[in-house]
């Protein structure tokens, strides 16, 4: 026969011997801390808001309907027939590519 002693359990801490009763019980958070954790969260969602009202590098948002034109804005005047410059509406000669099978194929593109 063995004289050795029995082996003890591993407990969760994963050392031998430990069970839930050896554990240290839950600690509440104190409310200073949870004073912190409520201050933080409010100041990160303030932050949040006030970047998304007003951007950074000053962008320029869209006006609201029916708000008045900025008084730096002259108006322009409309194209006449056969003008295609310096009018609103004018129109803009399209220059179509090349097909996709005309072009030639580089070596990444090429079937294989």
């Amino acid at each position: 026969m063995s004289t050795r002693p029995p082996v003890k359990p591993v407990g969760p801490s994963g050392t031998r011997g430990a069970s839930l009763a050896d554990q240290p019980d839950y600690r509440p958070v104190g409310w200073r801390r949870r004073l912190l954790i409520v201050a933080l969260a409010l100041a990160t969602a303030i932050g949040i808001v006030l970047a998304l009202l007003f951007p950074p590098g000053g962008v320029d948002r869209p006006r609201a309907l029916g708000a008045p034109l900025p008084a730096t804005a002259a108006p322009q005047p409309l194209c006449r027939p056969g003008q295609t410059e310096g009018c609103v509406g004018g129109a803009v000669i399209v220059l179509p590519s090349a097909s996709p099978s005309a072009a030639p194929l580089s070596p990444a593109s090429a079937p294989r």
